[in-house]
């Protein structure tokens, strides 16, 4: 596989940074889709951030934030 100039910009980035597993620009997007779903940032927003059409492409996410029931619950107070 061709690595273009901008993976070989971002695979020295993540050299640097000590993430040896950015070595795409997918893994990139699948980082920033992580970490916004982790930090509780709701679906519907995920889905536009990332430019899904189809709110089950973002639903793959959303295993990475198993205590949201809880923490919806929790909002209510009692």
């Amino acid at each position: 596989m061709r690595k273009t100039k901008l993976r070989r910009i971002l695979i020295k980035i993540g050299q640097e940074a000590g993430i040896k597993e950015l070595t795409t620009l997918h893994a990139l997007r699948h980082t920033f889709a992580s970490q916004l779903i982790i930090n509780s940032v709701d679906l519907p927003t995920v889905q536009k951030l990332m430019g899904y059409s189809d709110i089950q492409t973002t639903i793959i996410y959303a295993h990475l934030a198993p205590d949201h029931l809880a923490d919806a619950v929790d909002k209510l107070g009692f």
